[in-house]
């Protein structure tokens, strides 16, 4: 009896924390070298845009119907002030409310623990199927 309320607590603590089930967009997408936890250089692509579709299970990072990467991931807890996933290979994802997005952090370093790259999603907003089929038709326009 106690294991089953111990597993219904520990379920309850990981759904409370997870993002909401739903599909956003950035346009504001930050890719970063990292060296011993210290951002060592930042690049920015003016006009790139990505979709992020969350579910429980994981994330799909794209910027079209064809192209994109799955991420299974499993929430493990606030670190570091974060809503934090471990994603496959030992990667992790975080939520930060300081910029409003999605980190991916990738290339951990087996020596110092420390990842070296990272993608930063900023900005997110939440959106339904009629605003993204709005949004690519204004990017195709654009083009």
């Amino acid at each position: 009896m106690k294991q089953l309320f111990l597993l219904a607590l520990l379920l309850s603590i990981q759904l409370y924390g997870q993002i909401e089930k739903a599909t956003y967009y950035s346009e504001e997408v930050i890719y970063c070298d990292i060296w011993e936890g210290t951002v060592e250089h930042e690049s920015y692509n003016e006009g790139e845009y990505f979709y992020i579709d969350v579910s429980e299970n994981g994330i799909r990072i794209y910027n079209d119907e064809l192209i994109g990467q799955y991420y299974p991931w499993i929430y493990i807890g606030i670190e570091q002030e974060h809503h934090s996933y471990l994603l496959h290979n030992r990667n992790r994802a975080v939520w930060s409310d300081d910029f409003q997005g999605i980190i991916l952090f990738y290339d951990l370093d087996k020596d110092s623990h420390w990842y070296r790259k990272s993608v930063e999603y900023r900005n997110v907003k939440k959106i339904n199927f009629e605003e993204k089929n709005k949004q690519k038709s204004k990017k195709r326009n654009q083009s």
